[in-house]
């Protein structure tokens, strides 16, 4: 099982209900983050790790609404192009078969994966 900690327009997007409190992930890489972004040509979601801040993006038209039931094989694909052995992949893919839809918690992540924006004053 898996926490799949959503921003707010993250929720809105998806269409889900937040549970509280969630529940620890099972997992080795843990809770995972995740935030749409939009780009001029693109619709993704970036996904982070809150253990490991493993990021990857997953275009949104791949998921088609899905995203808890379809981040486990990106995951898979982009652990497997890492170097990451088969069977670790396979253990934590295994792990991520439920999933629970929360709200974010960590400001670390969220800085970690939110664009930055220019300090005041600077050019």
């Amino acid at each position: 099982m898996f926490t799949l900690r959503c921003t707010a327009k993250a929720l809105k997007r998806l269409g889900v209900d937040p549970v509280d409190p969630a529940p620890s992930s099972t997992t080795t890489l843990g809770d995972w983050y995740v935030n749409p972004l939009i780009t001029r040509n693109q619709r993704l979601w970036l996904c982070v790790s809150a253990k490991s801040f493993l990021g990857f993006l997953i275009p949104m038209r791949e998921v088609q609404g899905d995203l808890g039931g379809n981040l486990p094989g990106a995951l898979a694909v982009h652990l497997v192009k890492l170097g990451i052995p088969s069977d670790l992949v396979e253990e934590e893919i295994v792990r991520m078969k439920e999933v629970v839809f929360a709200k974010t918690a960590s400001r670390q992540v969220l800085g970690a994966m939110l664009p930055s924006r220019p300090a005041f004053g600077s050019s």
